[in-house]
């Protein structure tokens, strides 16, 4: 089935979407690119922003399948900031830490080989313990990476950064059409 936004419309191919965490909470803000390194390159980094919102920036869905105009649940699709400022804009999982078994969520350019052809699909899932229009982002692509899951956050730097993770606790997402 569609997977549907705020208003309760299926997401659209190419329109602009804010993804915010379901549970209002003090800790963080809608999804945005962090600059973890500070070096104004690539590559950035998924995480939270500030609850305030000042650095929003939205994302747009490309799904896998050619002519599928609207985002349908558990269905392979590259999820890409909408930005003008920056080139590397797709996110990707990024390799996984050894230790934590966590991968972080990066951005790439459309051509990046980095980690293959299917580092950079996702799906969206319904989160079944909220109900409603409330999502989860999973990585669990078909040539099977040796690990999947659902993405989560950390704090890393002092930042909140959206990793791959491993400890089943799903970040759930909202998606409000911009």
């Amino acid at each position: 089935s569609s997977v549907l936004d705020t208003s309760g419309r299926p997401l659209e191919r190419g329109l602009k979407y804010l993804i915010k965490p379901a549970l209002l909470t003090h800790v963080g803000g809608p999804l945005t690119m962090i600059d973890l390194n500070g070096s104004g390159s690539c590559p950035f980094y998924v995480g939270q922003g500030n609850v305030s919102g000042s650095n929003e920036i939205p994302v747009t869905f490309n799904p896998l399948v050619d002519g599928e105009n609207l985002v349908r649940e558990r269905k392979n699709l590259k999820v890409a900031f909408s930005t003008a400022r920056r080139t590397c804009t797709i996110w990707k999982v990024g390799q996984q830490d050894p230790w934590t078994r966590r991968s972080l969520i990066e951005t790439a350019g459309e051509s990046s080989s980095d980690g293959g052809k299917w580092s950079n699909y996702f799906v969206i899932v319904r989160d079944q313990r909220l109900g409603g229009n409330i999502y989860n982002l999973e990585f669990c692509p078909i040539c099977r990476f040796g690990y999947c899951g659902r993405l989560e956050c950390l704090v890393e730097k002092g930042k909140r950064l959206v990793a791959l993770g491993v400890e089943g606790f799903a970040l759930p997402l909202v998606f409000e059409r911009v």
